[in-house]
Protein backbone atom coordinates (compact mmCIF):
# COMPACT_ATOMS: atom_id res chain seq x y z
CA UNK A 1 0.00 0.00 0.00
CA UNK A 2 1.64 3.26 -1.08
CA UNK A 3 1.75 6.13 1.33
CA UNK A 4 -0.56 9.07 0.56
CA UNK A 5 2.45 11.22 -0.31
CA UNK A 6 3.77 8.65 -2.80
CA UNK A 7 0.32 8.24 -4.32
CA UNK A 8 -0.04 12.00 -4.68
CA UNK A 9 3.41 12.27 -6.30
CA UNK A 10 2.50 9.48 -8.75
CA UNK A 11 -0.77 11.22 -9.60
CA UNK A 12 1.04 14.51 -10.27
CA UNK A 13 3.55 12.70 -12.51
CA UNK A 14 0.68 11.12 -14.45
CA UNK A 15 -1.00 14.52 -14.91
CA UNK A 16 2.25 16.10 -16.11
CA UNK A 17 2.85 13.23 -18.55
CA UNK A 18 -0.69 13.60 -19.89
CA UNK A 19 -0.20 17.36 -20.26
CA UNK A 20 3.02 16.73 -22.19
CA UNK A 21 1.21 14.29 -24.50
CA UNK A 22 -1.58 16.80 -25.05
CA UNK A 23 0.96 19.49 -25.93
CA UNK A 24 2.66 17.13 -28.41
CA UNK A 25 -0.69 16.26 -30.01
CA UNK A 26 -1.59 19.95 -30.15
CA UNK A 27 1.69 20.80 -31.90
CA UNK A 28 1.22 17.94 -34.37
CA UNK A 29 -2.32 19.09 -35.15
CA UNK A 30 -1.10 22.65 -35.68
CA UNK A 31 1.62 21.45 -38.10
CA UNK A 32 -0.90 19.38 -40.05
CA UNK A 33 -3.34 22.29 -40.31
CA UNK A 34 -0.52 24.61 -41.45
CA UNK A 35 0.49 22.06 -44.09
CA UNK A 36 -3.11 21.80 -45.35
CA UNK A 37 -3.42 25.60 -45.46
CA UNK A 38 -0.13 25.88 -47.38
CA UNK A 39 -1.23 23.29 -49.95
CA UNK A 40 -4.55 25.07 -50.36
CA UNK A 41 -2.76 28.40 -50.99
CA UNK A 42 -0.47 26.73 -53.53
CA UNK A 43 -3.46 25.25 -55.37
CA UNK A 44 -5.24 28.61 -55.45
CA UNK A 45 -2.09 30.39 -56.69
CA UNK A 46 -1.11 27.71 -59.20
Amino acid sequence: MPTPNTARRKQIEDVLAAAKRMRTVDEAARKVSEEIARKKREEEAG
